[in-house]
């Protein structure tokens, strides 16, 4: 166990180190019946062990799950930790292409990390997959909200065009997150973020055009993502946060209500559309959810909580009592 949740390589040769702690003191039992413990043979079983355990075996583990890691598509806490880094390469290039993508994922690592504790899922996990989402935008980051200075480049171009850029932005991610070596549950992260939603603003802008010329409505289909859904807790959290993060950027005075009213909007949305089908994800953990993000994105926002007007003390104003009344006492 501590091999599996190791989150570093000094954790790795510390369970090592237990191991050996543990054969010396089995065959110091054994020598110790057998009438044997001052004898050489004990001694060199027992440095024997102490090396093995405390040097190889857990040099063995490090190069052999670097090695195996990407075979059965897993990653480990040391290789997570790793891609946590702000040095990381993609992260590097990130916040110099697309600078609001990059502050857009760091935030949606701060909630779904705080919510993945809340529902028992993996924190670690959900936050290196936050932070890498989208970084398909990196190519075209300025048709981008979050990127956009000035103009929007969308208002020169036809809807089906503007859908289009919005989608390759998942084919984009994949391939850079290939080209620089992410394992693949990350990538997945790229991939199911967005599920098969619909990329609904330019939907209805050319469903609204072809209704203003006469034509017959837009295909549903070329307005969608390619999918697949997420499979796991994990990315639905991902796909939550994306959503979440980007439209708490409207809300101009948040309270918790309100940031709480905005979260299970999101939520709902979502789960309506059926992206939350695949997932072993449950009515409780949304609601854990809605608690830990609407929470967060108040600490984010540095706002304090106020309770409701209702449950407020009326404020009492002390005046020092007449002279003549304190005297009759």
């Amino acid at each position: 166990d501590r091999v599996a949740h190791a989150r570093s390589r000094g954790a790795v040769f510390g369970a090592g180190l237990w191991t050996a702690g543990a054969s010396i003191c089995v065959f110091a039992t054994f020598a110790l019946f057998q009438g044997r413990f001052y004898q050489p043979e004990t001694l060199a079983a027992a440095a024997g062990a102490l090396v093995s355990g405390a040097l190889l075996t857990p040099l063995v583990v490090l190069v052999a799950s670097r090695l195996l890691q990407p075979l059965f598509g897993y990653v480990t806490g040391v290789r997570l930790l790793e891609l946590a880094s702000f040095n990381h390469p993609l992260l590097k290039d990130l916040i110099v292409q697309a600078p609001g993508t990059y502050h857009h994922g760091i935030v949606c690592g701060a909630l779904v990390e705080a919510a993945a504790r809340e529902i028992g899922a993996n924190p670690l996990l959900a936050r290196v997959g936050a932070y890498y989402h989208d970084i398909g935008k990196g190519k075209n980051p300025v048709f981008f909200g979050e990127n956009r200075r000035g103009e929007n480049r969308h208002d020169a171009l036809a809807p089906a065009v503007s859908a289009k850029i919005i989608r390759r932005h998942v084919e984009d991610g994949v391939e850079v997150a290939r080209k620089g070596g992410l394992p693949r549950p990350i990538i997945d992260f790229i991939e199911q973020h967005h599920g098969t939603r619909l990329i609904g603003y330019f939907f209805h802008k050319a469903r609204e055009e072809a209704q203003k010329r006469g034509e017959p409505p837009p295909d549903e289909a070329e307005y969608r993502y390619p999918g697949p859904k997420p499979q796991s807790r994990e990315l639905a959290l991902v796909m939550i946060g994306d959503m979440v993060v980007a439209t708490a950027r409207s809300v101009d005075e948040p309270s918790l209500p309100r940031l709480s009213r905005l979260v299970a909007h999101a939520i709902q949305q979502i789960a309506t559309d059926g992206q939350l089908d695949e997932c072993d994800i449950t009515l409780r953990d949304l609601a854990a959810i809605e608690r830990s993000f609407a929470s967060t994105l108040l600490d984010l926002s540095g706002a304090r909580p106020e309770p409701p007007s209702e449950d407020r003390l009326p404020l009492r104003v002390l005046t020092p009592e007449p002279q003549a009344k304190l005297a009759g006492k």
